[in-house]
């Protein structure tokens, strides 16, 4: 009986039922990552890039605001551009978003992950009082298009005014 066993499980294991050898936690992972950017977030260029309106990233840089939000672009370390946008103050509470990716001249955009949203309570007088981390996992991305303007992807959550102009 042992020994029908042991011929059985050298069957199995030859066969790779009893053994995954890595497949699964491969695969797992490789699901993680596709599942994580929904579909419409994937860069699918649709038209052809006007090679005109893109920049070199050194001209990005600068203060762009819209009604609800200031942007603030500069660059960082590792050759990443940063973005700190911050909301307009609303019952005390703001806001921030701090944003690092690569600016990719070809498509004029930064794909951007692990993206920080912070608010920031203030007290009476207008200092800020307290800050706590929302989420340190936001992805989205941050179109160049036209002259002096950014469109702003976020995937972790819809922001409705999201067209930036420079300042």
């Amino acid at each position: 009986m042992k020994r029908t066993i042991a011929v059985l499980a050298a069957i199995f294991v030859s066969l790779g039922i009893f053994c995954s050898c890595g497949k699964s936690s491969e695969k797992s992972e490789k699901s993680k990552s596709e599942s994580y950017m929904l579909p419409e977030d994937k860069i699918v260029p649709t038209e052809e890039i006007n090679l005109e309106t893109a920049k070199s990233e050194d001209s990005l840089f600068g203060s762009y605001k819209n009604d609800t939000y200031t942007m603030d672009i500069e660059a960082g370390e590792n050759d990443m551009t940063v973005f700190t946008v911050r909301s307009n103050i609303k019952d005390r509470v703001s806001y921030e978003w701090v944003i690092k990716g690569s600016y990719s001249p070809s498509g004029n955009l930064v794909n951007y992950f692990s993206a920080v949203k912070t608010e920031i309570v203030y007290d009476r007088n207008g200092d800020e009082k307290e800050r706590e981390v929302i989420y340190d996992n936001g992805s989205g991305r941050m179109l160049f298009t036209g002259e002096n303007r950014v469109i702003w992807k976020n995937s972790f959550e819809d922001i409705e005014d999201n067209e930036f102009v420079r300042s």
